[in-house]
């Protein structure tokens, strides 16, 4: 996956709960018309599905499913984000196709839950709040963290 621009910060959707740890949908979700790119996460952490507009590429749901795995740090992630208006796209290198992709492992800190999709660590954050996306050595995105309240953090947390 990579970064695209958008023309404005697009109002994200973030719901948590204890029997779908978190859902985030973005604008682009409810007009879709047809069946979107599907890409499934899966490891330790639990198991992850992105679903991508199949005409732009662009990323308009993610869906931790459940995370059996999750890891706590007990302390805030604090982020230090570029804060513009992106979102996550499938790129080239991936080929664009929909299916079974890397490992899941689920982060959860006092502020945010980080969802990494790939080993290596991002090395920045760019994006606007509830969602961010962690960049890698190759500007490639190998995680994404949302923003969470505590009492959100709690009800997943105690569900795990």
């Amino acid at each position: 996956m990579e970064l695209c621009q958008l023309d404005h910060p697009p109002l994200i959707e973030t719901v948590f709960d204890e029997y779908v740890p978190v859902t985030i949908t973005w604008p682009d979700y409810h007009k879709l018309l047809d069946i979107p790119l599907y890409v499934r996460y899966e490891g330790a952490g639990g198991l992850l599905e992105m679903k991508f507009h199949p005409d732009s590429s662009r990323l308009i749901e993610v869906v931790l499913v459940n995370a059996p795995g999750v890891r706590r740090e007990h302390r805030c992630l604090y982020p230090a984000a570029t804060h513009v208006a992106v979102t996550a796209c499938l790129s080239a290198r991936s080929g664009g196709l929909p299916g079974l992709f890397g490992k899941l492992e689920v982060t959860a800190f006092d502020d945010y839950m980080v969802l990494a999709v790939e080993s290596a660590p991002p090395l920045s954050w760019v994006g606007t709040a509830p969602v961010l996306f962690g960049l890698g050595e190759s500007r490639q995105v190998v995680a994404l963290c949302v923003q969470w309240e505590p009492s959100a953090r709690d009800l997943v947390l105690m569900a795990g």
